[in-house]
């Protein structure tokens, strides 16, 4: 799991780099958008915890079982079997998910405890505006664009994993590393597909040109091992 990690990171880095210069106003301490509702996948979750030995692991679902909310968002399709779903023609359900359920178990004080490390989800929100202040997040469709095409992008890498909530996700792992036989998963937690089609728009699709060969090539290194 260390080399598909090592992929993870440059996907990390090719968004951090599309993604810059769009005009974020976000800082350290805005965290307003830090909720429970965050998604992530197993693949994701392999690379927080990589490096941790077993006491850290066991700290980390601590935390995130003393940090949960009541309510969280728990969604009901992965990106790619939305994609497929569009592809058939059939309609996507709304999903609820509502900010007021409570802030990420790991955040403190304001801040990420695993902030190098943080998911995708998390790294997707960036706003032009300061949340706090206007109470919404504001994103250029293009930066939607981008946040779509990597959502599918890493699911497609961990077809062979799960996706959901991280406080979901992190305690479905915990659970699995100390079972002799892996169990059932919960309702919640989602296999993972290889995306259909990537979901990007006309208008951004010769923008996008570029970054999806450098993002074919990272799925082809990560397919070889």
């Amino acid at each position: 799991m260390e080399k598909q990690c090592d992929v993870l990171a440059r996907i990390y880095l090719l968004h951090d780099e599309y993604t810059h210069g769009h005009g974020a106003v976000c800082e350290k301490g805005c965290a307003s958008c830090c909720t429970c509702n965050v998604t992530m996948t197993s693949l994701e979750y392999a690379f927080v915890v990589d490096g941790m030995g077993e006491l850290e692991k066991s700290q980390l679902a601590q935390k995130v079982v003393q940090g949960r909310s009541d309510r969280r968002f728990q969604p009901e399709y992965t990106i790619n079997s939305m994609a497929a779903r569009c592809l058939e023609g059939r309609e996507i359900p709304e999903e609820e998910n509502d900010p007021s359920w409570g802030q990420c178990p790991l955040l403190h004080q304001g801040a990420c405890t695993i902030y190098e490390k943080r998911p995708l989800g998390c790294r997707m929100l960036i706003s032009q505006v300061t949340c706090q202040e206007v109470g919404y997040a504001r994103m250029p469709p293009f930066v939607l664009t981008l946040n779509n095409l990597f959502q599918q992008v890493v699911e497609h890498m961990d077809t062979r994993g799960s996706s959901g909530n991280l406080t979901d996700l992190i305690l479905w792992q915990a659970e699995c590393a100390h079972k002799d036989a892996l169990p059932h998963p919960p309702a919640h937690i989602l296999n993972n597909c290889r995306a259909p089609v990537f979901m990007v728009p006309p208008e951004h699709q010769e923008q996008i040109r570029p970054l999806m060969v450098k993002l074919s090539r990272l799925m082809e290194i990560h397919e070889k091992r």
